[in-house]
């Protein structure tokens, strides 16, 4: 599972490990594989498309911009549509769009130049740090469970060792002065494979499968 989870989630958290130490090395991204990313974390480009929004192309020069929202502007003005609010939203858009590409047209292409890799690197750093609590959560988790599963076994070989009760016959040992012998000699050992303790029917057949391993 773990395996899983890591070899899915590679493409976030490698740009967060790329952008963390070798952030020159995001550029060489292709923009397909990095808009495919932003699709799949829903991760839309927050900087508004302003020449689709005055129909232009982004190689038009300040002239045609100028007059594109020159004539859309009469067109629209308040003045003339009167409370068409979609009239008016529509204004007010293409006048946002034309203060951005006439008076800081350098720096709004260079906003979008990689909207996909300026969105994803946040979103990743922040990946890559939960991913690294995640790991570190597993990695306790799977240490109390294997110091459990040691006191467990410890548990039993102690109860073994003792004399306590057990159930020779559920565990395969017809004989119960030599099953009792038989069991202590298996599990004197420290090393020896034990089973876990649950309190269900598995441990036992696990008990006599390991009996019957080693004769």
């Amino acid at each position: 599972l773990v395996s899983a989870i890591l070899i899915l989630c590679f493409p976030f958290y490698s740009i967060g490990i790329m952008a963390w130490y070798t952030p020159t090395y995001l550029e060489y991204l292709p923009k397909p594989y990095l808009q495919g990313l932003c699709w799949f974390a829903n991760a839309k480009p927050s900087v508004p498309d302003y020449y689709s929004v005055l129909g232009v192309s982004p190689d038009a020069d300040m002239k045609t911009i100028k007059k594109v929202f020159r004539e859309q502007a009469i067109e629209l003005h308040p003045d003339k549509v009167g409370d068409d609010e979609e009239k008016l939203a529509r204004f007010h858009a293409i006048q946002q769009a034309s203060d951005a590409l006439t008076k800081g047209r350098a720096e709004y292409d260079k906003s979008i130049e990689n909207q996909e890799l300026n969105e994803m690197v946040p979103r990743c750093y922040a990946f890559l740090v939960m991913m690294g609590y995640w790991l570190l959560h597993s990695l306790i988790d799977w240490n109390d469970v294997e110091s459990m599963r040691d006191s467990h076994k410890d548990s039993l070989r102690n109860h073994v060792m003792r004399d306590g009760p057990v159930d020779y016959r559920a565990i395969g040992l017809h004989d119960e002065e030599k099953g009792k012998e038989l069991l202590k000699q298996y599990c004197e050992p420290e090393d020896i494979e034990l089973p876990f303790l649950s309190g269900k029917n598995d441990d036992i057949l696990e008990m006599r499968r390991l009996l019957e391993t080693t004769g």
